[in-house]
């Protein structure tokens, strides 16, 4: 396994509000971070992202499930474990993905895909309600 990618998966594996004066060793400052809600430039950028997430993140750990790695790409899929005091009156959520990473020496690209409706949506009582109606209607 590349280096790179290594580090990457064990960063993430213990990200916290400490660990993020580290991310320079992962991301290049002109970095692009792109998910379902964000998409950041810069090294700067995406350690205010990670700041503002993880302050209101009761707990986050990473389970790194596989690695599909060619040259200067990967694939890595994963499973969050996450706590939010609004989000499923605060229990624990567990939401799987993958990272798409571009990288030389370091990071210059990750783009996450996830579930979405999954990690907040469904997770809001009113919400859940309505969309677990509608997942009933689009399979009966």
């Amino acid at each position: 396994m590349n280096k790179v990618v290594e580090d990457f998966c064990e960063y993430y594996q213990e990200i916290s509000l400490e660990s993020l004066s580290d991310l320079d060793r992962l991301y290049s400052e002109s970095a692009v971070f792109e998910d379902p809600l964000h998409s950041i430039q810069g090294l700067d950028e995406i350690t205010s992202y990670f700041k503002r997430t993880l302050t209101n993140v009761t707990s986050c750990q990473f389970h790194i499930d596989e690695i599909l790695e060619t040259d200067k790409q990967a694939f890595v899929t994963w499973v969050m474990t996450f706590s939010h005091p609004k989000l499923n009156r605060g229990r624990e959520i567990r939401l799987t993905g993958n990272s798409h990473l571009k990288f030389n020496e370091i990071i210059y690209y990750q783009r996450d895909y996830y579930d979405l409706g999954c990690m907040i949506y469904e997770q809001i009582p009113v919400l859940s309600s309505i969309i677990g109606k509608i997942k009933t209607r689009m399979i009966s």
